[in-house]
């Protein structure tokens, strides 16, 4: 079990570690115009759809963390969602496994009242845990989705 201290630590060297790795992917990122992402393929898309250059797309493998509603202000972990494919909750999974291990509410609890700072925080302890190597939020009409990001193989 890790104490409070111990988690809140955890915490504040997860989402260091992920403004660390999110300032350098922001930079290269920043060069596209347009991402998609989509279940089916499990991938987000970073391109320049006009530019027909073979460098105007970037791919990246996902995982699916969870989402805030902006409108309820609440957190929803993606192993709670039924409508997300299984493979692409796998990191969110193992966050609540960590959870149930060492008794930590907010890893277990499906839906739990939360902002912005929250979203990020939970996003930054699976990148920590599952060692993606980056994190995107993508916005979806009242949502953000929260993404872990790994290289395509």
């Amino acid at each position: 079990m890790l104490s409070e201290d111990e988690y809140a630590n955890l915490l504040e060297v997860s989402v260091s570690e992920l403004m660390r790795m999110n300032e350098k992917n922001n930079a290269e990122w920043s060069r596209f115009a347009r991402w998609d992402f989509e279940q089916k393929t499990g991938l987000l898309v970073f391109s320049n759809p006009t530019s027909g250059l073979p460098d105007a797309q970037l791919s990246l493998q996902i995982q699916i963390i969870g989402s805030l509603s902006t409108r309820s202000s609440t957190w929803m972990w993606a192993w709670h969602n039924p409508t997300l494919r299984e493979a692409l909750t796998r990191d969110a999974e193992a966050v609540h496994e960590f959870g149930v291990m060492h008794g930590i509410a907010e890893l277990t609890t499906p839906l739990w009242k939360a902002d912005e700072a929250d979203g990020w925080t939970m996003t930054a302890l699976a990148v920590h845990l599952c060692g993606a190597i980056g994190a995107y939020r993508a916005p979806a009409d009242n949502t953000f989705i929260y993404l872990a990001l790994y290289e395509t193989v």
